[in-house]
């Protein structure tokens, strides 16, 4: 019998107690000592993201254009407002194997300090970001070369612990449209915007500041980006609810969901870690569940993994309704960190 053709989607989680090398430097900010740090004080960094790819039946990616360009906040810095000087596609005009989706940084810390972070993307290119960074490499492909080398550099990011942030001011104006000292403030976000999903955690706030001085706030570093690269992680279908799972890297894999969503009807199963170089089949249960208890599931791996339990309900409900609200069968795995690295 004729196998019949299916795209799966399938998303590699990347979290983490992410271990980067933070430069720590004395300023000032407004009525806050900025400290080097004592061996008493805290500074946690954790972060979180995506990749996202789309396959065939047999488990061949397949290129794609990510056309959803809308779904961010107007205040997304992105290569053409940041470099309004140099002439780049829309980032719907481009193809991927991979997109790479809000990855958020969130800091930790019991004291303000500045940290000097950047991120790079070796092997994609960068297509939004918050808040201003210092420097920058889309990425974008030309004639000359291929996607990849793309970086973000934030330099110094002022961290300020949650408790404090109310007392932070600005230069702005006053209700008498005076020059004034205010508060500051993190951009307004709808309230059912999923980029405001990110923000639900104890997480300090992070400052950078702009070319023209001016100071942009946020709960976390965020940025997002398109890859071409392939992932070690195959999903193949065999028929009658039936899979095969594939590794082909030299380490294990994280743990695994493979999800069923029909018409709001859920079916999912847990799988444990893939051995290198290796492959497993799996089917479907034949019983349905619910949205929550697959939330449930997800967010124990996330925490397991090494997320805050509010950071982990962060990232399930900022892809909610994509992950477990559209129609299709996806594989949700964790990505090991030395492969993201």
């Amino acid at each position: 019998m004729k196998r019949r053709s299916r795209t799966i989607w399938a998303a590699g989680i990347s979290t983490g107690c992410v271990a980067i090398a933070l430069l720590l430097l004395p300023a000032f900010l407004r009525g806050h000592d900025f400290h080097r740090g004592s061996p008493s004080s805290k500074l946690v960094v954790h972060e979180w993201g995506t990749f996202t790819s789309f396959a065939g039946s047999n488990g061949v990616n397949l290129e794609f254009r990510p056309l959803v360009t809308n779904d961010l906040p107007k205040f997304i810095i992105n290569p053409s407002n940041a470099q309004p000087w140099v002439k780049l596609l829309t980032k719907s005009q481009y193809v991927g194997l991979q997109r790479m989706e809000t990855p958020v940084t969130y800091f930790y810390t019991d004291v303000p300090r500045v940290v000097n972070v950047r991120v790079d993307f070796p092997k994609g290119m960068l297509t939004e970001w918050f808040p201003a960074v210092k420097d920058l490499e889309a990425g974008a492909p030309t004639a000359e070369q291929a996607m990849g080398r793309a970086y973000l550099d934030w330099g110094a990011v002022r961290l300020i612990p949650p408790e404090q942030f109310a007392n932070v001011r600005v230069n702005g104006l006053d209700r008498s449209g005076r020059a004034a000292a205010v508060p500051a403030w993190l951009p307004e976000v709808a309230e059912n915007d999923h980029y405001g999903r990110a923000r639900e955690t104890d997480s300090a706030i992070v400052e950078t500041v702009d070319s023209l001085h001016y100071s942009h706030f946020e709960k976390f570093l965020f940025y997002r980006g398109l890859g071409n690269f392939e992932l070690p992680i195959k999903l193949v279908a065999l028929g009658n609810d039936r899979f095969e799972v594939a590794n082909s890297a030299e380490d294990a894999s994280g743990a695994l969901l493979l999800v069923h969503i029909d018409s709001g009807h859920v079916r999912f199963v847990r799988l444990g870690p893939v051995s290198p170089r290796s492959s497993i089949e799996i089917s479907l249960p034949d019983s349905r569940t619910t949205i929550d208890r697959l939330v449930a599931a997800t967010v124990r791996e996330l925490t397991a993994a090494g997320l805050y339990e509010k950071e982990a309900l962060a990232m399930v409900n900022t892809w909610r309704d994509n992950w477990f609200g559209e129609d299709g069968t996806r594989l949700l795995y964790l990505v090991p960190g030395k492969l993201t690295d």
